[in-house]
């Protein structure tokens, strides 16, 4: 009697999934926990938090227990970890200040806002973002780990200029069970009918903007430091903000505001002629991903 002994191969549930099944098994993991986290940690903020490592482990799982793709080099290089990408850096951490700066400009010369320069540098803008690269090492790339590193890759086999829009759609998404299943959303001034919506838009086309950095640097680590300077930067400069129309500014500047919102757009269409146009022109996904 001959008796067959499973290969290592197959010893995961699914050995053979294709790119798009990946891409969906990973976003179902990671909704499903961020919704999961939503409903039963009684912190807002505290769901935010520990939801933002719902992304790494849904890799971890895809990699380790749903598929054998953890046992190669080649799909953990995939994540654009192994480079950190030190020239891109610049442009990771002015384009967020350029942009907040309109916006909150805008705020300033329209009366919706004063914002007290003596406050914001009180708050040491460079002391503050240097400690908050540290946290964002852990936090952010618990994020972005998932949507640039894993998913993107993913999704670009089927669409390989549409993908990254699509997976700053899905990004946005993700956001939405903490916004609407907690009272973090009754936190901001505003209609959730507006605030959702431009929340979706911009984040959808920061996708576009995170794909172009990625492709650029050859490394998940410049998204993660442009995300860390959006929220660092955004935090300081709220800090010395006196708003004499709360839901004129919130719909104005930040990430819910639709100047953020229309510039973020207009970068992302200026980089979408650098995007890969075909699925040979595609450099962040690797032959081993489907």
């Amino acid at each position: 009697m001959v008796v067959h002994h499973p290969t290592e191969e197959t010893t995961q549930m699914f050995p053979n999934l294709t790119a798009p099944q990946k891409a969906a098994g990973y976003y179902l993991i990671a909704l499903s926990m961020s919704t999961v986290l939503a409903l039963v940690v009684p912190s807002d903020d505290g769901a935010a938090l520990f939801g933002m490592f719902s992304p790494l482990v849904a890799v971890l799982v895809m990699l380790l227990v749903v598929t054998p793709d953890g046992r190669r080099r080649e799909h953990w290089r995939s994540l654009g970890l192994h480079r950190l990408g030190l020239r891109t850096w610049p442009v990771a951490f002015l384009l967020p200040v350029v942009i907040l700066a309109v916006g909150y400009l805008l705020a300033a010369a329209t009366g919706v806002a004063s914002f007290d320069l003596g406050a914001m540098a009180e708050t040491d803008v460079v002391g503050d973002f240097v400690i908050g690269l540290a946290i964002t090492v852990i936090l952010g790339l618990g994020e972005e780990i998932g949507w640039r590193g894993y998913l993107l890759p993913l999704v670009r086999q089927s669409w390989p200029r549409a993908g990254a829009l699509v997976v700053g759609f899905l990004h946005g998404v993700w956001h939405l069970p903490v916004l609407l299943l907690t009272g973090y959303l009754a936190g901001i001034p505003g209609s959730p009918f507006v605030i959702i919506p431009v929340f979706l838009v911009t984040l959808t086309a920061a996708g576009g903007v995170y794909a172009w950095l990625r492709d650029r640097s050859g490394s998940v680590w410049s998204v993660v430091l442009m995300h860390q300077a959006f929220n660092t930067v955004n935090e300081a400069v709220l800090r010395g903000a006196t708003v004499a129309a709360p839901v004129a500014f919130t719909y104005t500047t930040g990430e819910t505001g639709v100047v953020t919102s229309a510039l973020v757009i207009a970068v992302a269409f200026g980089v979408s002629g650098m995007l890969p146009h075909h699925r040979g022109d595609v450099r962040t996904a690797t032959a081993v991903t489907v």
